[in-house]
């Protein structure tokens, strides 16, 4: 009897683990990925362990909304270095996940150039709008994948996606979006993108920016406090898989 309460309270912990989580989905090669997130540089993923070149005081995978285009579509460090499409954010780092790099760095180039507001902050911008953003970069990208990573938890572990197309964040995707492999979730998600420009970033300011406006990717929990680290993606999946390892293993030998 023991055991089989032990076993059922075993069962229940793993469920209860499961239910919460959104488990990565796995890609494979050829396969249609559309994603709506911020779009984001290489370098400034990287960039002194994952902070924006324009203002290093701001964690790259915590604020991508406060990336001026002018960092991401005129400087040669960043375009150089390719893009590449982030992930939700996670609650319980309170970070986006690296999502899917970007093949054709010119249909960046092309589609963010023409949506940035021309101003002296960006030179290459061409939208003479008044509401054209000048930071925070989002777009909804359709892609094939054409790599899978090399199977870090860097820049170079993300899928490379090719035959892509960068359309307004407004258009989303026919059903449920792409979940990028180094994503882990809780399951409520909210659905409908925002502008997230906040036009008083300055490049390389003093002193870190106001509070953004609420960001469109994050979940519906409440985020908490986390290490000032950038690169190194959610580490639920791998407690997850331990704990249905360490679980089976005891059902198995009662």
């Amino acid at each position: 009897m023991m055991i089989q309460k032990g076993s059922m309270f075993l069962l229940l912990l793993l469920s209860v683990y499961l239910s919460s989580h959104h488990t990565a989905q796995a890609v494979v090669m050829g396969e249609e990925v559309c994603i709506t997130g911020y779009v984001m540089d290489n370098f400034c993923l990287e960039y002194k362990g994952g902070r924006l070149l324009d203002n290093d005081d701001v964690i790259t995978l915590q604020n991508p909304e406060k990336h001026s285009f002018h960092c991401l579509l005129d400087v040669g460090l960043c375009y150089r270095s390719g893009y590449q499409v982030l992930g939700p954010k996670n609650p319980d780092t309170d970070r986006h996940c690296l999502g899917f790099r970007i093949e054709e760095t010119d249909a960046v180039l092309t589609a963010g150039r023409a949506l940035g507001k021309m101003s002296n902050r960006c030179s290459t911008c061409e939208s003479e709008a008044d509401s054209a953003p000048e930071f925070g970069y989002r777009a909804t990208v359709k892609g094939v994948v054409s790599d899978l990573g090399d199977g870090s938890e860097g820049v170079a572990g993300t899928p490379i996606i090719s035959n892509v197309q960068l359309l307004d964040q407004s258009v989303g995707c026919d059903g449920s979006p792409t979940i990028p492999p180094m994503c882990t979730l809780p399951i409520a998600i909210m659905e409908s993108p925002s502008d997230s420009s906040d036009g008083n970033t300055t490049m390389a300011p003093d002193t870190a920016p106001a509070a953004s406006p609420s960001d469109p990717d994050i979940v519906t929990l409440a985020p908490s406090s986390s290490p000032d680290v950038s690169l190194a993606s959610t580490k639920s999946s791998t407690i997850g898989m331990l704990l249905v390892s360490v679980v089976a293993a005891i059902l198995c030998s009662m």
